[in-house]
């Protein structure tokens, strides 16, 4: 393997190891937005069961923008996948030995 060929691979190795940590502090990030989103819809229900009308507008106002920030890592972290799922696809193309016919 050539040097500049090694180079590459080894820029596609690191490129591949820093999206896909990206791709799980997104995920982690959504993990953490559901349960924040969660415990937000229980304190909304809880106020309008109560009948607490100066509480619901803020809550409905933070479930909102929960869920939309949720989204947006949604988008990013499926963004990263197909990024990682490409690069790993190409390194398997690079990494993969031809098979040598058997003559016998």
């Amino acid at each position: 393997m050539s040097p500049r060929k090694r180079l590459s691979l080894e820029k596609a190795m690191e490129e591949l190891e820093r999206k896909e940590e990206h791709f799980r502090r997104a995920c982690d990030q959504i993990v953490l937005l559901n349960e924040r989103l969660c415990s937000s819809a229980f304190r909304y229900k809880r106020a309008r069961r109560n009948d607490m009308k100066s509480f619901r507008y803020p809550l409905r106002l933070r479930l909102s923008v929960i869920d939309g920030i949720r989204n947006m890592f949604y988008e990013f972290a499926k963004q990263k996948a197909v990024e990682v799922q490409c690069l790993r696809r190409a390194l398997s193309n690079h990494l993969t030995v031809p098979e040598v016919p058997n003559d016998q």
